[in-house]
């Protein structure tokens, strides 16, 4: 019944603490190129920080080391 897939959600929900889309390595790259580039930095050299990070990033997907690891972490280590 509609009651109960409205309980099931609320269970499942309830389960993940209504983390349904937590921030992800790229979404702490933007961040800390945002703070980085109000310190000054070239708009070009931001761009190419980005693209390498993103790249660095959707590498760390396909290790299973990296997916122990903070999305804040990876993100800083895509950076350096």
């Amino acid at each position: 019944s509609e009651e109960q897939v409205e309980r099931m959600e609320r269970v499942i929900l309830s389960s993940l603490n209504w983390r349904m889309h937590p921030p992800t390595a790229l979404d702490f790259v933007h961040h800390f190129l945002a703070l980085i580039s109000s310190v000054s930095i070239h708009p070009s050299t931001k761009n190419k920080l980005l693209d390498l990070s993103q790249i660095q990033t959707e590498l760390s997907v396909g290790s299973y080391f990296f997916s122990t690891q903070r999305p804040s972490v990876i993100a800083i280590a895509s950076i350096m």
